[in-house]
């Protein structure tokens, strides 16, 4: 499952695309990329709509620990959107957001220009994420 990582700096957004099967080790990579660039405070976009198969349970909690576990550096933490289509995948992709309300502020949709919306609307930058994730 490579993924693609596209970080703009200018509007505070980075958008991961996941294709291909799940790996469990290239999703803690793209987190562990987000931590090494200090970018907690940026919105992100996780982009799930071509990845085959899907986390199980445990994987999901460990992903929401490594995840929830970036440190913020006293800055309030970025929104995050997923989008998925296939119909298990957005149900697990409901299951971690779910788990991580508390933790994070998420959303999953099965439209990227619904979570473009979304991600506007709750970051301070207002451009479109249009042209930057297929």
């Amino acid at each position: 499952m490579p993924f693609k990582y596209e970080r703009d700096d200018v509007h505070h957004r980075i958008v991961i695309t996941f294709e291909g099967a799940f790996r469990m080790s290239e999703a803690l990579a793209s987190i562990e990329r987000r931590r090494a660039e200090d970018t907690c405070s940026h919105a992100v976009l996780y982009d799930i709509r071509h990845l085959a198969g899907n986390p199980d349970m445990e994987e999901l909690r460990q992903l929401l620990r490594a995840d929830s576990s970036i440190s913020t550096g006293g800055q309030p933490r970025g929104p995050l959107a997923v989008v998925a289509t296939a119909s298990e995948l957005y149900t697990k992709a409901c299951t971690f957001a779910a788990l991580a309300q508390s933790k994070l502020r998420i959303r999953v949709f099965r439209d990227l220009g619904e979570a473009d919306s979304w991600l506007r609307a709750h970051t301070n930058d207002r451009s479109s994420l249009h042209g930057t994730a297929r």
